[in-house]
């Protein structure tokens, strides 16, 4: 038995199968079902949403779009460790061009470190150059900055 999910609502069980009928019978259990391990598709979610064409060269542009030049506000829940000098490798600076993170602040006088990770996924979502994949999971813009601002109080809220 592994332990109750995040919602604190199932459990986790290798049995024989021969114990499945029996567990099915108590009244506690609503429903039972294989287990398949979660995995993240972000290599797959160009696609799925459509926007895979816009980085090919010649679709929209000769050389494809990246995002080069640009800069794009996130405001979420924090990055990474609230620290422009140690982030994630995708969201890196390189040298010779614009700092991929521009500004980080806090319009909440909260923390600039993401404690959910959410802050990160999108700022990696959005501009995540792929440095840690070789590639493979990067942003929908991997050559833009971001100007962050970190929009949650001590709380999270």
């Amino acid at each position: 038995m592994r332990g109750l999910d995040e919602e604190g609502a199932a459990l986790r069980v290798r049995l024989p199968a021969a114990a499945l009928t029996e567990l099915a019978t108590e009244e506690a259990v609503l429903r039972i079902e294989p287990y398949a391990p979660r995995r993240f598709l972000s290599d797959r979610a160009a696609a799925v949403v459509g926007t895979a064409p816009l980085l090919v060269p010649g679709f929209v542009a000769p050389e494809g779009l990246s995002g080069a030049g640009q800069m794009v506000g996130v405001a979420d829940s924090g990055l990474d460790k609230g620290n422009l000098s140690d982030l994630h490798p995708d969201l890196a600076s390189v040298a010779g061009k614009m700092p991929k993170v521009v500004l980080l602040r806090s319009w909440a006088q909260g923390p600039l470190a993401d404690p959910t990770g959410h802050g990160t996924h999108v700022a990696g979502t959005v501009a995540g150059t792929g440095a840690a994949s070789g590639g493979r999971y990067r942003g929908i813009a991997p050559g833009a900055s971001i100007y962050f601002q970190a929009i949650t109080g001590e709380s999270g809220e």
